[in-house]
């Protein structure tokens, strides 16, 4: 039996994957995914285009990914942009993708309507990158698996993105730490194009050190809660700003009157 440059390397890809360490805690169901799209792969695949995609991405579990996404589409996935392609195998496995899930949201995302949509989306809003965006989309089909195939769905949440009064700021991951830096960022961003933000706005967020572990975690929660409505990015940063001033003063108020008691 002949067997393919892009099967030779799913070979090598798998021998690598069963002799890391991490082997076992990794899904069967999507190891066995991969292990069909071995000895079941393309057989009309531009190889060469394939080996260039493929080590563009440096992850095993995120060439896993790309395999079995290459073994199930073919060059429709190759005729795409390498970043954006990398980006969705990234995203994908970040978001731990059920199997049964996997393959639907891609046709999705690689689609010519969504895929030029978040190019042109990415080109217009400096704030966005392919990444981020499929996060966004891939999160809100892991909430909403219905939608998957959902066109007309899918459509709505593609123009709340594709509007000015939409922003995006923290993932629900996000540490209150990292939260300040993401703030302090786009405030200064916003500040180079036009002065708006003073000295005391960044006093706001110089140091969460202050709170409480109990404390940092309900305002992280109630920043990050503010993410679900939708807002243009100065009135997002106003609003959080507003939020952590709130907190800020509740913690002095506390300290005072520890003070003259």
């Amino acid at each position: 039996m002949v067997i393919s440059k892009a099967q030779f390397y799913g070979y090598k890809l798998k021998k690598e994957i069963l002799n890391a360490e991490d082997y076992q805690a990794l899904d069967p169901v999507f190891l066995k995914t991969f292990y069909n799209a071995i000895d079941n792969f393309p057989q009309d695949l531009d190889e060469d285009k394939f080996l260039d995609f493929i080590e563009y991405n440096f992850d095993s579990l995120n060439k896993v990914c790309f395999y079995i996404l290459v073994s199930k589409l073919g060059n429709n996935i190759l005729n795409k942009d390498i970043y954006y392609i990398s980006d969705l195998c990234v995203a994908l496995a970040i978001r731990k993708v059920p199997t049964n899930q996997f393959i639907k949201m891609a046709e999705v995302l690689v689609t010519d309507q969504i895929y030029n949509l978040i190019n042109k989306i990415t080109a217009e809003y400096s704030y966005y990158d392919n990444f981020s965006l499929l996060i966004i989309i891939i999160t809100y089909f892991m909430t909403n698996p219905d939608t998957i195939l959902d066109i007309p769905n899918v459509s709505e949440l593609l123009k709340i993105l594709t509007t000015e009064n939409y922003n995006i700021l923290f993932n629900s991951e996000d540490s209150l730490e990292k939260i300040y830096l993401i703030l302090r960022k786009n405030m200064r961003e916003i500040n180079a194009s036009e002065p708006t933000y003073t000295k005391k706005d960044f006093q706001i967020i110089a140091n969460p050190d202050h709170f409480g572990a109990n404390i940092k975690e309900a305002l992280r929660q109630e920043l990050i809660a503010e993410e679900n409505n939708s807002y243009d990015l100065k009135t997002r940063i106003d609003i959080s700003l507003k939020i952590i001033y709130k907190y800020n003063n509740n913690i002095y108020s506390i300290l005072v009157r520890r003070q003259n008691s």
